[in-house]
């Protein structure tokens, strides 16, 4: 929703970019038409993505939490066997 938006007040401005770059305002339209329906789902493909590699990470560094405890327990073990 906020790449849709986001992309409605940029298309607002085509003729601002018309003017500083010389790119043709009827170009630009149909680049604004079909990012519209774009934007969006690569914006959410890019979010999963980001969202994945988070749980992923959370996942590593829980086991690294788990090893951390196994390691402290075994030295206790070991530290009060004779």
């Amino acid at each position: 929703m906020v790449t849709w938006v986001l992309l409605v007040f940029v298309a607002g401005s085509a003729d601002r970019v018309s003017v500083l770059f010389g790119i043709s305002y009827v170009s630009q339209l149909w680049f604004y038409r079909v990012l519209v329906f774009v934007g969006p789902v690569v914006a959410g493909l890019v979010a999963y993505r980001v969202c994945i590699e988070l749980q992923r990470g959370e996942a590593v560094e829980q086991e690294r939490h788990l090893a951390e405890g196994e390691a402290r327990r075994a030295r206790v073990r070991a530290a009060q066997e004779p």
